[in-house]
């Protein structure tokens, strides 16, 4: 297919909610704090979701600095090949980017304030792990908790998520290398192949010289949200 074309992929859509497959533990406290702990704990599983969230709309990455860009419908998008060069990132990478913003950015997002509780906040350390199956979060957040004379301390927040970013990441990448061997054509058979076999949905849309793909996980995971990942290949 020739590069100006519009296309876009359907497979056999399974919308499957996820979102109750998802697992969230924290350190137990006293009943007196148990709303204190609610609060962090809804605050740290939104915040961690929305970076998971994030990192597929900027095609893998957190931090782009070195990276080429191209603006689309207000959003920049990461060109994941341009020439014969794949930027494709490996899931270790997509695990330090999101640790590194994790760890800098929680304690700001979920500080909280109460009148009869003193919250005393430590610093942050996390690790995520990201397979096939799975994205996987070990949080290790010292929050100290004082009402008069009884204290608590919540220490790790473990979330498991049922978002196959790991196998999304592995596609891409074989699709990217296939669209770097095969320009200046895009081999329609090649991804409809793919989402056929992956139940991915796969959008492309054209912009100047551009391809832009979109690919969706057809899997509910964040409220009414589908996961997904964008990115940009260029096709001069």
């Amino acid at each position: 297919m020739k590069r100006g074309q519009v296309t876009v992929y359907m497979v056999v859509v399974i919308f499957k909610s996820a979102i109750e497959q998802k697992q969230v533990e924290i350190t137990s406290v006293p009943e007196q704090f148990k709303a204190i702990q609610s609060q962090i704990q809804d605050c740290t599983d939104k915040f961690v979701l929305d970076l998971i969230y994030t990192l597929g709309v900027d095609g893998g990455y957190l931090y782009r600095n070195n990276l080429t860009l191209i603006e689309y419908q207000g959003v920049n998008l990461t060109y994941l090949h341009y020439g014969k060069t794949n930027y494709m990132p490996s899931a270790q990478r997509m695990e330090m980017d999101l640790s590194k913003a994790l760890n800098l950015l929680l304690p700001y997002n979920c500080r909280l304030v109460n009148e009869s509780v003193n919250i005393n906040f430590g610093n942050v350390v996390s690790s995520f792990d990201i397979t096939d199956t799975n994205v996987k979060v070990v949080i290790k957040w010292p929050i100290k908790l004082t009402k008069g004379a009884v204290t608590s301390d919540i220490t790790d927040i473990n979330l498991n998520y049922p978002i196959r970013l790991g196998q999304i990441r592995n596609i891409i990448d074989g699709m990217v290398k296939q669209q770097i061997k095969d320009k200046p054509q895009l081999c329609v058979t090649c991804m409809a192949r793919t989402a056929q076999t992956s139940n991915l949905f796969i959008n492309t849309y054209n912009q100047g010289s551009d391809v832009i793909f979109l690919v969706t996980d057809m899997k509910q995971v964040k409220d009414f949200e589908l996961y997904k990942f964008w990115y940009v290949g260029d096709y001069k």
